[in-house]
């Protein structure tokens, strides 16, 4: 009996761990092919949006980039998706498939970014010029809409470009076809909308804040094949049905147009290396809007100064620790402005107190520079030096890169002691500016520098300097 006993809790044993087994097997089984569809699922989903677009080619450099902002390597008939940007350079250009019957092509020196949300498709055009020639009427459930930062087109099956000519102003020039344009205020709120077709063009205008009336306009006209950019031209060189559509549709002879197409597209050119050129040159001199050469020459008196007056003193280089010397000044009046190290009531290598308290370092990263929180600073009896370094995460302004070009730089904003009040450094108080600060002395105001003032950068004078000296 009792051996009997035994076989069976071994065979009771035996079964459970059998069952586990299974039990195990099938869950393992269970939860991998869950994960397999989770996987196939989401490569289906990616194929399907990114199917109907494609960069089919590009000319010259152009760089793609997706939405997370990294640079992507460019293969043939690439796929694109939600967010990926396009930038094309000189003489460069791209072509994109939105699919069979949707083609755009992106002009030089021009950024796009593709917004996609099921079957509704947008194409943001940052800057520079977009051609589209859709081919068939978009189903009823689709969309395409091609948005400037004020203006937006709706397109259902035309062709045209849009151009973005500057920060308030887009051009939208229909070829063939019908287009609904919207122009809307992002400050008031206040739209306006037209429709357009072909032959027809129209600029649409946001006017600045200090616009009395209407603050948003849309100005139509026609345009003739002399006005076809070369970049469009070059697109309907050679295609006989759609130089007849617009034909029919404008009365615009493209295909006699496109003949010279290859010339104008090279003057366009022309005209656009002439253009970023000077927007480089530009640019380059733009760092600090100053020179960067001295104005206080050591021995010299100060010299007289148009907006400053007369300036009296003589001019000594005391040199910083820690840099290659500098152009200094003491004396009293006004001064045209200068750079280097301007220093007072502090000899050449002498010795600090031992008592000076530590300095006082604003990091803060705020811009401009508050003058009554430093002169505060300065004026306390903690405080021996107060130290202002660079904004390391400086905010960001956007710059058009020359005159009427529609093309917007982020660059920093410099880091500025702006003194819009009278500020005074007092005996024994060291105010230093760090690499790449500058300083600025607005008009009506002065700067008083009985101590010592360190500063690497040209000093902007527009006011009033006086430095003492118990020399």
């Amino acid at each position: 009996m009792k051996n009997r006993l035994i076989s069976k809790r071994i065979l009771s044993i035996l079964l459970f761990i059998v069952f586990v087994h299974i039990m195990f097997i099938h869950t393992t089984i269970i939860v991998t092919a869950s994960a397999t569809e989770q996987e196939d699922n989401l490569e289906a989903i990616e194929s399907a949006e990114a199917a109907a677009m494609q960069l089919m080619k590009t000319e010259g450099d152009v760089t793609v980039s997706n939405a997370g902002g990294r640079n992507i390597s460019i293969i043939k008939n690439m796929r694109l998706y939600n967010g990926y940007h396009t930038n094309t350079d000189e003489a460069s250009y791209a072509w994109i498939n939105l699919d069979d019957e949707k083609l755009i092509k992106q002009d030089a020196v021009s950024e796009t970014e593709i917004r996609k949300s099921g079957k509704k498709l947008e194409i943001l055009l940052k800057s520079g010029n977009l051609f589209f020639d859709v081919t068939e009427p978009l189903e009823e459930e689709e969309t395409l809409n091609i948005r400037t930062s004020t203006m937006v087109v709706g397109i259902r099956g035309t062709s045209g470009w849009v151009k973005v000519l500057d920060r308030w102003r887009s051009r939208v020039c229909v070829l063939e076809g019908t287009v609904t344009c919207c122009v809307t205020d992002p400050v008031t709120g206040q739209t306006k909308s037209t429709t357009l077709s072909g032959g027809e063009m129209a600029e649409f205008v946001v006017y600045e804040e200090d616009q009395n009336g209407e603050r948003c306009d849309i100005l139509k006209d026609g345009f003739s094949e002399d006005e076809i950019e070369g970049f469009v031209l070059v697109e309907l060189a050679g295609n006989d049905a759609l130089c007849r559509k617009i034909k029919d549709a404008s009365g615009l002879d493209a295909g006699s147009a496109s003949v010279r197409a290859g010339e104008r597209l090279a003057a366009d050119e022309a005209r656009m290396k002439e253009t970023m050129d000077a927007i480089r040159e530009q640019y380059e001199n733009q760092e600090n809007h100053i020179s960067r050469d001295p104005v206080w020459i050591e021995g010299t008196d100060l010299p007289e100064t148009e907006e400053g007056g007369n300036s009296t003193g003589r001019i000594r280089n005391p040199g910083r620790p820690g840099t290659q010397g500098g152009t200094g000044a003491s004396g009293n009046g006004n001064s045209s402005g200068g750079g280097g190290s301007s220093s007072a009531n502090t000899a050449p290598g002498s010795n600090e107190d031992v008592n000076t308290p530590p300095p006082v370092t604003l990091t803060d990263g705020t811009d401009p520079i508050d003058v009554q929180s430093l002169q505060k600073l300065l004026n306390s009896t903690d405080v021996g030096e107060v130290v202002v370094n660079k904004n390391p995460n400086p905010p960001m302004q956007s710059v058009e890169m020359g005159t009427d070009t529609g093309i917007f730089v982020d660059v920093p904003i410099p880091t500025k002691v702006v003194v819009d009040s009278d500020i005074t450094i007092p005996t024994g108080k060291t105010l230093t500016l760090g690499v790449e600060v500058d300083m600025v002395v607005e008009e009506g105001n002065t700067l008083t520098i009985d101590g010592t003032l360190n500063i690497d950068t040209p000093l902007i004078n527009n006011g009033t300097i006086i430095v003492t000296s118990s020399d």
